[in-house]
């Protein structure tokens, strides 16, 4: 995913991103590359025991490390999380690794073009 944020995100400055959503955010491998860059880093996730795992994460995405890598974790489905931004919220979503797990990846892209403000961008 650092190659993927680095090519279609080009961020240069802290904050840069916005708010970003990282859906199947699973223990945080994903996140620790936008965090510096995110004014707002959203994790979401179905399993409690990989959130465990992320709240552990400092904001460079080490364990104990000081800082918090994600601002919010949500135990929840992807297609759920999202509904629970407002509509045109977020700036940019990523899903590393996510969509195998998916039920229906019709209702998750649904969900993500409803939370994406317009000129965001879905990383998968």
């Amino acid at each position: 995913i650092e190659g993927l944020v680095s090519e279609f995100l080009t961020p240069q400055v802290p904050g840069e991103l916005g708010i970003v959503v990282d859906l199947g955010c699973g223990t945080g491998l994903c996140g620790r590359y936008v965090r510096q860059f995110a004014t707002q880093l959203i994790g979401v996730d179905v399993s409690e025991g990989m959130l465990d795992v992320a709240r552990e994460k400092g904001a460079d995405g080490l364990a104990g490390s000081p800082g918090r890598l994600y601002d919010e974790l949500l135990h929840m489905d992807a297609a759920v999380g999202l509904a629970k931004q407002p509509e045109g919220s977020v700036d940019h979503i990523i899903a590393g690794d996510m969509f195998i797990y998916v039920w229906s990846v019709e209702y998750v892209l649904v969900a993500c073009s409803r939370a994406l403000r317009r000129g965001g961008i879905l990383i998968f």
